[in-house]
């Protein structure tokens, strides 16, 4: 996993966050080397293979092993535990008036995983590449922007739903999945952009329920992360 291509996802604010979600998934998954640019890629411990109806694959994140780390979260920067927990019932809510089939996991189970944050450098790596062919982009929220901006359409954008909204709709349009986020600070935007919106994916950083997941991770950029490694990616970039 590139810092570089998260970019600002793994600075500042998301910092102290991201440093706690990468405790959970380190806890679960074993470092088996890292290439001469940083990039690591991870050992699986063995998953679960079977398809629970249309859902993912049941790989999601245990909460008895996230809990703790969400509870440090609330208290480092005062959240209200029952604010996230609302909209988690209202983005559920929206989802169960939805007969959609959603399977991002074909798309990164077994693939080679670029994460993209939206970045300083995001730019300049992306032209980088010698191929864009056989790689699935995930882009956290704001860099569906810059990715649009060099004519590629996301495959997934990891999102709750702050960044570039006319351009998120877009890619959506166009046919990126989308993996919204609940939390307390974005019940109005759940309620104004998810009816919008198709090829939804819910989650929640509160106990899972209905058609919510909660994969770990805190700010965009590391729910990326979380989401290409429980969901079997070849390697994450």
């Amino acid at each position: 996993f590139s810092p570089a291509i998260a970019g600002s996802q793994v600075a500042s604010f998301g910092c102290t966050c991201f440093q706690k979600s990468l405790t959970a998934l380190n806890s679960r998954h074993e470092v088996v080397g890292a290439d001469p640019n940083g990039y690591t890629q991870w050992a699986e411990w063995g998953y679960p293979k079977t398809l629970v109806a249309y859902r993912l694959k049941s790989i999601c994140m245990d909460w008895n092993e996230w809990k703790w780390i969400y509870e440090e979260i609330l208290r480092d920067f005062g959240f209200e535990r029952g604010k996230d927990e609302e909209a988690a019932r209202i983005l559920n809510e929206f989802l169960m008036l939805r007969d959609e089939k959603v399977n991002i996991e074909r798309l990164i189970r077994g693939r080679e995983v670029l994460v993209c944050g939206d970045g300083p450098s995001l730019k300049y790596e992306i032209s980088l590449l010698d191929s864009k062919r056989g790689k699935t982009f995930i882009a956290a929220d704001g860099a569906t922007s810059t990715l649009l901006a060099r004519d590629i359409i996301p495959h997934i954008i990891v999102s709750d739903l702050d960044g570039n909204m006319d351009d998120i709709l877009y890619a959506n349009k166009m046919g990126a999945a989308i993996v919204v986020h609940a939390h307390g600070d974005n019940i109005a935007t759940l309620k104004k952009f998810v009816p919008k919106l198709r090829n939804i994916i819910g989650t929640t950083q509160t106990e899972p329920f209905g058609k919510l997941f909660n994969f770990g991770g805190f700010t965009d950029g590391d729910r990326c992360v979380f989401l290409a490694k429980e969901l079997g990616a070849a390697n994450i970039t």
